[in-house]
């Protein structure tokens, strides 16, 4: 049980590192081609990448960060649940989606509630957009750091 432990551990600080390199939204550069995408989301040992209309998973050593999103890390860490929930729909809307409220209030207001320290809720969000009901939704991710300040880290992306 330990040793389950250590690698969660492990796992968190690689994501969590390559996260710091690459922040959601920021652009990067391909080194083997060129071409410039769009950072979607980062895993431990991969970062998913947008070229237009397609997904590509790369090792971070392939990609050279060409543009940070210029708010990655002011909206990554808050002090309560709720402020980083709330901070992933204003995202949202801001892109012209419309959260479900319906959807909100099952998985928010009456789901798992906050995480625990050192735990993870994730919520798969139903959109809409032009008042018509998306093929897309909002994934929410957020982290119990079990820290006094900036305790909860946010992780969203809409798919």
């Amino acid at each position: 049980m330990k040793d389950f432990k250590e690698l969660r551990e492990s796992l968190k600080k690689s994501i969590a590192t390559n996260s710091g390199k690459f922040p959601e939204g920021s652009k990067v550069r391909m080194k083997h081609n060129g071409k410039v995408g769009t950072v979607l989301t980062v895993g431990k040992d991969f970062v998913k990448v947008g070229v237009g209309n397609k997904q590509m998973d790369h090792k971070p050593s392939e990609l050279e960060l060409v543009e940070a999103r210029k708010d990655a890390a002011a909206d990554l860490y808050f002090d309560t649940y709720a402020a980083a929930v709330q901070a992933a729909r204003a995202a949202a809307e801001k892109k012209g989606y419309t959260v479900s409220d319906d959807s909100w209030f099952t998985q928010v207001n009456t789901g798992k509630g906050k995480p625990s320290k050192g735990n993870t809720t994730r919520h798969s969000l139903e959109l809409e957009k032009g008042g018509k009901k998306s093929r897309q939704a909002l994934h929410i991710q957020v982290y119990n750091r079990g820290t006094d300040k900036n305790t909860y880290e946010l992780n969203f992306y809409i798919s």
